[in-house]
């Protein structure tokens, strides 16, 4: 990351948090590092460490999402099949029992969330789709469309949303 963007990352952090004190009742979109890291840290803390695609990520991080996310008092958890898919795939690289436990959180979350879907013919044609791929670009297409907050760990998604007016926080702030 250059300074510049994590200038203008801290800048948008400082600006974003002012308007983030009332987030109650409205929706929020994980994306899928942040997701991935809710499934992960739900089925043991400790497997955060030791799983492959969440170890640059504490058990204390785990906590730090859980707590804001019980804070903010978000009414629903919104997901997308992409983001789905993604942490699907991502989730379930570790090995048994580990495996089928994640696989069942999954299902957990899949059932209690709200999924909102967006054609990939669709998200391919928005302009973000060459420099963040089909996951993120499909996150900023459904907030387009949707009032949401979007919870990230990725600066370029999280610069993105916020320069289209998106309530965004990014979770490297927050830990």
């Amino acid at each position: 990351m250059t300074g510049l963007s994590r200038q203008f990352g801290t800048e948008m952090y400082m600006a974003q948090s002012k308007i983030n004190r009332n987030n109650r009742g409205i929706d929020i979109l994980f994306d899928s590092n942040i997701l991935l890291l809710w499934i992960i840290g739900s089925v043991s803390r400790n497997l955060v460490l030791d799983h492959k695609r969440t170890r640059n990520y504490a058990p204390d991080d785990y906590d730090t999402l859980i707590n804001f996310k019980r804070r903010e008092r978000f009414r629903r958890i919104i997901v997308t099949p992409h983001i789905l898919a993604e942490c699907s795939n991502l989730a379930r690289q570790t090995t048994e029992p580990q495996r089928t436990r994640i696989s069942q959180k999954l299902s957990e979350i899949c059932a209690t969330s709200q999924e909102i879907y967006t054609v990939a013919t669709t998200v391919i044609q928005n302009p973000s789709f060459q420099k963040l791929g089909l996951t993120d670009a499909g996150i900023l297409e459904t907030l387009d469309q949707h009032r949401l907050f979007l919870l990230t760990a990725d600066l370029d998604l999280f610069i993105a949303a916020h320069k289209r007016g998106h309530r965004a926080e990014n979770f490297n702030h927050l830990i």
